[in-house]
């Protein structure tokens, strides 16, 4: 019953096979490196409480930077699914093993748009979580288990911690890569919104989805989808939200890998300045 659901997707033909194929195969490699380092964090819980202080900081740091966009009409619904559903970790195991479970299943059924975001979205994950990992294991090796609290009253120890752990990992190009991933993932989400007849294939494949155990992922794609769709509803929306995010992270990555590490600290200051008013 659920392939039958999945393949109402198939609004034109599905990938050859040899596509198909190595779209399973890019998404599980990526779920595969994830899980590995799931598995390390697992063996080591001071690299975990480092990653955690890492992910905490970044989810802050977003609610400041794009307040403005989370309480507009226009980008609200955009800015939180970016914010808490495409980075956050809100149930992101419990999709990743729904998504690892049916990769080869998604790259042979889905129309050739959605296996492409699929692919999208497990790299970027995978990029994500390799950047976070480093980040947090710089911390743990520098600080153990004493890392300095976050908060409004806080704040000065907290950027000057996660300064020094995004320039003792580096990484420039990958910063970059994992930048324009992301703006490219937004960019296809915006073409899925106008493929017709996607809205009501989602909302067939709820209960099917719910009885194959896979109703995570099928609740994040739709709301992916529903998102996007309302965005590109109006004018000139998708490219403006995008453009926006691109200049506003561009500018902070330039400001983090400054010769002088006080450009950073001082960039990050600025955008939590709400948090200590």
């Amino acid at each position: 019953m659920a392939r039958l659901a999945l393949n109402l997707f198939s609004t034109k033909p599905s990938p050859a096979t040899s596509d198909a194929a190595g779209a399973g195969l890019a998404i599980r490699q990526a779920l595969d490196k994830v899980q590995g380092l799931r598995a390390q964090w697992q063996d080591d819980p001071q690299r975990l409480l480092g990653v955690q202080w890492i992910k905490s900081f970044q989810t802050r740091r977003f609610a400041c930077q794009y307040q403005d966009f989370l309480a507009s009409p226009r980008y609200g619904a955009t800015a939180h699914f970016f914010l808490h559903r495409l980075y956050g970790q809100e149930q992101p195991q419990q999709r990743d093993a729904q998504f690892a479970r049916i990769a080869n299943a998604i790259a042979k059924v889905f129309p050739e748009q959605v296996v492409h975001t699929a692919v999208q979205v497990s790299q970027l994950h995978a990029l994500t979580e390799t950047l976070d990992d480093a980040m947090g294991h710089a911390l743990s090796e520098a600080y153990g288990t004493d890392l300095p609290p976050q908060g409004s009253t806080n704040n000065e120890d907290a950027i000057q911690t996660y300064t020094k752990a995004w320039r003792s990992v580096g990484r420039s190009g990958e910063r970059h890569t994992q930048l324009q991933q992301v703006i490219q993932l937004g960019q296809t989400m915006g073409t899925l919104a106008k493929v017709r007849g996607l809205g009501l294939s989602l909302r067939m494949m709820r209960g099917p989805a719910q009885l194959a155990q896979l109703g995570e992922l099928q609740n994040w794609l739709e709301e992916g989808f529903y998102t996007f769709y309302e965005l590109d509803r109006q004018a000139g929306a998708t490219a403006e939200f995008l453009a926006e995010i691109e200049g506003r992270e561009s500018a902070l990555i330039a400001a983090l890998f400054a010769s002088n590490p006080d450009t950073g600290r001082l960039a990050l200051q600025q955008v939590l300045k709400p948090v200590a008013a």
